[in-house]
């Protein structure tokens, strides 16, 4: 395997000590530098310079509980792929000094393997444990936090760290890749002391990587299956709506046609004034309850779904009016033509009714009737707006049997 990152390769302890010290006594050296690999160490420990990154840092930034726990909660999947890969891995390399580490895309440590003294000492004197965050803004150059600033795999050996704390290690890690972006999700570390550098680390952290990588790809290809199935039925049932389904992950797997892509972009990053309100439902794996991604429903223009709930009013109203007293038979009750409207109050009160009944009901049965023109009367839509339709001609036949106030002197 061939690697072209400069931090992979021979290392000069000796060398790296003295540019080191040099580096952090006199500050960076000015002009050009010959050399591509110190021209490397020198631009990446300047850029830990600007970020303001303490160069005698000796223990690394654990991060509060809660705050841990709700990570590790939000990169469940990525724990369930990776953690029987490493196990394996570790079980190979019984009895070889190091440790393998498992981080997120923004190098927090999410799970920690290996031998145990190695362990210990990782821990004790450099807070190098599970729940603290290794990416280079906070801990400067490092096997974790040097593999996502590149996005590529490297070998941070002893005085290459830009803290003096880190100096007794050598870091070989990998990025774990998303199989449909090629960003980092995360990072697979083997950790060990600098007196047991291996330069063929750098391997095995790549095939481990990239094993996590193709085991993520197939198991979300797979779910794709399902989260394209559920597109199609949702889409085939309720065709007004404006639907938007999404893997594990926030990818788009299937939106509708008329959606458009930034503004569920805006959604997902929650720029709420950029986009309109939708309707969140999880997407399980069918017969179980593993979540395995999203569907974003934007109704905000479904007529459908507004004359669903516009006819259940209808039908009410409709029985209302249509109701007979108790004892009462149906020809007994008398019609809004047979009411006795001298009385100014009645007036007023019929006034009132057309009012507030008449304007809705014919928005509501021009919609219907736009809608029953143009969907199939077979379909499920088409059903639902003949039926609103047949509502509103009844109510429109009722409200007909009032005529117009007379007025009262």
């Amino acid at each position: 395997m061939t690697y072209r990152n400069l931090y992979i390769g021979s290392k000069d302890r000796n060398k790296l000590d003295k540019l080191w010290e040099q580096v952090h006594s006199n500050g960076l050296p000015p002009g050009p530098i010959a050399d591509p690999y110190r021209r490397m160490l020198l631009k990446d420990w300047k850029r830990c310079t600007r970020m303001g990154i303490d160069s005698n840092m000796q223990k690394g930034v654990v991060l509060p509980e809660e705050y841990y726990e709700e990570i590790k909660k939000d990169k469940e999947f990525l724990l369930y792929k990776a953690m029987p890969i490493v196990e394996k891995a570790r079980h190979v390399l019984s009895g070889v000094p190091g440790i393998l580490i498992l981080t997120d895309d923004k190098g927090t440590i999410l799970y920690i393997t290996g031998d145990p003294l190695v362990r210990s000492k990782a821990a004790e004197e450099s807070n190098l444990i599970e729940g603290s965050i290794w990416s280079e803004s906070v801990t400067g150059t490092n096997g974790i936090g040097t593999a996502l600033a590149k996005a590529t795999s490297v070998h941070v050996y002893a005085s290459e760290h830009f803290c003096r704390g880190w100096h007794q290690w050598t870091c070989a890690a990998s990025p774990i890749l998303s199989p449909f972006t090629g960003e980092p999700i995360g990072v697979i570390d083997f950790t060990t002391l600098a007196i047991d550098y291996r330069e063929e680390a750098v391997g095995l952290t790549h095939s481990l990587a990239s094993h996590i990588t193709t085991e993520i790809g197939l198991q979300m290809e797979l779910e794709r299956m399902n989260l394209i199935q559920i597109h199609e039925w949702y889409s085939s049932r309720y065709p007004s709506d404006s639907i938007v389904v999404l893997d594990r992950m926030g990818h788009v797997v299937r939106s509708s046609t008329e959606v458009s892509p930034a503004d569920c972009r805006a959604y997902l990053a929650g720029d709420t004034a950029a986009a309109s309100p939708k309707e969140t439902r999880p997407i399980y794996l069918p017969g179980t309850e593993t979540e395995i991604g999203t569907l974003l429903v934007d109704r905000q223009e479904d007529i459908i779904w507004v004359l669903e709930n516009a006819n259940q009013e209808l039908v009410r109203i409709s029985h209302t009016l249509s109701q007979c007293p108790e004892g009462e038979s149906q020809d007994k009750l008398p019609s809004f033509a047979s009411i006795d409207r001298k009385d100014r109050r009645v007036n007023y009160t019929l006034q009132a009714v057309a009012h507030e009944i008449r304007n809705p009901l014919t928005a509501v049965g021009g919609f219907a009737r736009r809608l029953a023109d143009s969907l199939d009367p077979q379909s499920h839509s088409g059903k639902y707006a003949r039926a609103i339709l047949d509502e509103t001609l009844r109510l429109e036949k009722v409200l007909s049997e009032m005529p117009t106030p007379i007025c009262v002197q």
